[in-house]
């Protein structure tokens, strides 16, 4: 019995060695577009300097989007502008006050004419017309992507897998249905005009862009089927069972019996001693060779169908691979708005706000480049010339008497 145990055992293993050999396909995907650095604003000239170093009242008139409200906006939108433009307005007002400046609100110049007049009666002297302050997160549904699909055999050691655009696709909604979008990067730009409120003249273009990668990390997902075995390996591995059974099943008769119904005369037991270990013997190699079989020439999955299967997946937390790694690469850019961050967008604000404000404070405690030209002494006058003498006439003297 013990030993009908082991066999069943040994079968049994056999089998479980052909069926569990896998292969393993995956993907991970990175963002394709590089977020870094971004424009510098050009320097105030010698005008702007001496302009924003001579001001003592200064103010601040906001983009068209917070004075005029669009009618057809959502409700939120508008509340979100509105909050945004207030936070601006007031981060510029508070630090070019802590510049030493005194600053007129922008609320007081707001009306139907235009902005510099209501400036210019309010004896401002420099007007910063924000054009543009807007700040924006992108998330992953943002920005463009590149997908990259491997083979790995689930010990790090994974080769390029090329797939068709049907799967990548399919793979693309997976990985962003599997792994929820996130902010990826940080953007901004502003656009600020310096305007002398005396003459209108613009003094200064401020313009910057700014972008930042938040180094968002993508998981490496793989998905993992069991090889196919070859159709006749099925084939082999019934005749090879079946061969055991009536094998074992001989052996077992000629073991346990003592009367062979085939001869009544004689009383003894059935003799399968020609034919059953024979049969044993034969099973045993057709299962074997049909393990071998199914081990050495078993087939991959499919992997239209073993990739992005939710059932056949597992997650591999990871940093985005090195961009040479892998050469099939699937890439897509999606034009999707998610909801924004709200603290990304106040810390972008906040940030180009006090790289602005720092420019304009530089120039506020500098020396003006302009010199006034040396007052000299007019000239001494010119000694008038003395007015030209006219001799005085001469009388002649009388003639003296003659005397006869």
């Amino acid at each position: 019995m013990l030993e009908g145990m082991g066999c069943a055992n040994w079968l049994m293993g056999c089998l479980l060695l052909a069926g569990c050999t896998t292969t393993t396909y995956g993907y991970q995907y990175r963002m394709q577009q590089q977020f870094t650095g971004g424009e510098e604003p050009e320097p105030p000239g010698r005008e702007a300097r001496d302009m924003l170093a001579n001001a003592r009242t200064v103010a601040f008139y906001p983009p068209d989007e917070c004075v005029n409200a669009d009618p057809t906006a959502a409700h939120e939108r508008q509340a979100e502008i509105h909050a945004r433009c207030g936070a601006m307005m007031s981060q510029l007002e508070r630090a070019a006050e802590d510049a030493g400046y005194q600053v007129l609100s922008w609320q007081n110049l707001r009306g139907n004419r235009r902005a510099i007049e209501y400036a210019r009666e309010a004896n401002v002297d420099v007007l910063f017309e924000i054009n543009e302050m807007s700040p924006s997160v992108l998330d992953d549904m943002s920005v463009q992507h590149t997908f990259d699909f491997f083979e790995g055999d689930g010990t790090g050691s994974d080769t390029p897998l090329q797939v068709s655009t049907q799967v990548a696709e399919g793979c693309r909604d997976y990985a962003f249905r599997a792994d929820p979008p996130k902010a990826a990067a940080l953007t901004g730009s502003v656009d600020i005009k310096a305007v002398s409120v005396s003459d209108g003249r613009d003094r200064w273009h401020y313009r910057k862009t700014e972008e930042q990668s938040l180094g968002r990390e993508y998981p490496r997902v793989r998905f993992t089927a069991a090889n196919q075995p070859p159709k006749y390996m099925g084939v082999m591995l019934g005749l090879g069972i079946g061969a055991l059974v009536g094998g074992g099943t001989g052996v077992l008769m000629d073991a346990i019996t003592t009367d062979d119904p085939t001869t009544p005369t004689v009383n003894e037991h059935i003799d399968t001693s020609s034919w059953a270990p024979p049969l044993l013997i034969a099973g045993g190699v057709l299962v074997l060779a049909s393990i071998v079989v199914g081990v050495s020439a078993s087939e991959k999955p499919d992997p239209a169908k073993t990739l992005c299967n939710d059932k056949l997946a597992a997650v591999v937390p990871g940093a985005a691979p090195t961009p040479s790694v892998m050469s099939s690469e699937h890439t897509f850019e999606q034009s999707h708005t998610g909801d924004a961050a709200a603290e990304a967008k106040k810390q972008v604000i906040a940030r180009m706000t006090k790289q602005f404000i720092d420019e304009i404070k530089a120039a506020k405690t500098s020396r003006p480049t302009t010199v006034a030209p040396p007052v000299t002494a007019p000239p001494a006058p010119t000694p008038a010339a003395p007015a030209p003498t006219t001799p005085a006439p001469t009388t002649p003297a009388p003639a003296a008497p003659t005397h006869p």
